[in-house]
Order: structure tokens, then sequence, then C-alpha cells
């Protein structure tokens, strides 16, 4: 698995967008194969993990399932009708869709206020990094981590803020998901996403409540289920 996209036939890298810079164009499964003497296969890590969620999840055939990754950057794989999306060779950024014009560090795919730019982990630790150095007042000091920036939200208001305006990018995210793939269920996972988690009550709340055009009934918000990815909920 690797970020960016793979090539149509799942043997080559064709790019990581710089997160691993030495991936990028790399034959990676004849590498792999020669190396360990494996069948192998490459791709997108997120693309991976919806696989995963259909296959071995346990919530059954959901008609559109939507997994969320929220880490170094803000992932995107779904799998809708049957078909798995993006493909791979497509390279789609779900993560990259606007979610706010004016706020936001500016993001290295060369735009402010996407998605990527405001919730996922490096985005938190950048604009926790430059409150820090205007000397805002926090008990966090050094490089801070988006785990640490979690950990001390309930009594630090700059934390607090870093995790509030993750979470006002993630819930304008999920509006514009919710209304172009009405997902029945959807997964978040990633290395941020528990840390995320016991803040994303009201949004659960308002992701059930939220209106689906297809004559279908929301469906009871699943309970957290710490030994599996994190679910926000079912329609």
């Amino acid at each position: 698995m690797v970020p960016g996209c793979c090539s149509a036939d799942l043997r080559r890298s064709i790019s990581t967008d710089g997160i691993v810079p030495f991936l990028d164009g790399c034959d990676l499964a004849d590498i792999i194969e020669k190396r360990v003497g494996i069948r192998a296969r490459v791709d997108n890590d997120v693309r991976a993990h919806t696989i995963g969620e259909l296959r071995n999840g346990g919530w059954g055939q959901p008609r559109s399932l939507l997994v969320i990754t929220l880490g170094t950057g803000v992932g995107l794989g779904w799998h809708v009708d049957g078909r798995l999306y993006p493909p791979p060779d497509h390279g789609a950024q779900g993560g990259h869709i606007a979610v706010s014009w004016t706020g936001g560090n500016p993001c290295y795919c060369g735009a402010q206020g996407c998605l990527d730019g405001l919730a996922s982990g490096t985005a938190m630790e950048a604009a926790a990094a430059e409150r820090l150095r205007r000397l805002v007042p926090s008990g966090l000091k050094g490089r801070v981590t988006a785990e640490q920036l979690c950990a001390a939200a309930p009594t630090d208001a700059m934390a607090r803020g870093r995790l509030d305006r993750a979470i006002e990018a993630l819930r304008a995210g999920l509006h514009t998901y919710h209304h172009i793939l009405f997902p029945d269920l959807v997964v978040f996972g990633g290395g941020l996403a528990r840390g995320l988690w016991p803040y994303l009550g009201e949004v659960r709340k308002w992701f059930v409540k939220t209106r689906r055009y297809d004559g279908r009934k929301n469906r009871k918000i699943e309970e957290r289920i710490w030994t599996r990815p994190l679910i926000l909920g079912r329609h």
C-alpha cells in the first residue's frame, strides 16, 4: 500500500504527491517479487482500506461505503453499487475538496481552505506551531503533535481551537460527500481518527439526521468499536 496513485495494472507507483518521493515512478511490485518471492500488487492505501472494510468489516453489504483516513493527510475511498473508487490510476484526491475559502494554512496542493489543509494531523500541527510562535497562551510547548492536541483539548484553549477548526472542516466535507455519494456507512481510519473521536458526538448526531433524497430513512448510528476503525454512522 502506498499513498498517491498507482498504475492501472497495480504494478507500479506513479506518484505519492511528494510524501514518499523515492517511490514515485517505482516498479514496486517487480521489486517486491524479486526480493521476497511472492506475487505482489501495488495499490493506494485508502483503496486497500476500503476493500478491507467491505470484505472483513462485518458491515453486511452497504450500497455505499465511504472510508475517510485522517493522519498525515486526509484520504478518501468509496465503494458504490459494487465498484471501488477512485480507480488506481485516476489520481483523485478526495481530501482536497474546498471547505473554506478564507481559512487554513496553505496546503501542499497549492490551494487554501481544502479539507486536507484543515483537518489532517499535519495541518493541525502546523496551525499549533504558528500560534505558539505568536506566544498564544498554551500549556503545550515545543513541537506539538496532533495526538497531543487531542489529549490537551479539554483543558487547553489553543489545542481546543485547533480541534474545533478540524472538526468543522470535517463536517463541511461530510456534507459534500453525503450529497454526492449518499453513504450508508462512513468509516474513519488513520492515526488521528481515534484522537478526534471523543469530540465528534455532535457531528455524528448531525450526520444521522441529515436528509436523504433517495427515499430511504436514516438508520441508527453505530456504536464505537475500539478494535476496528471508527464508525461515524449508518444511514
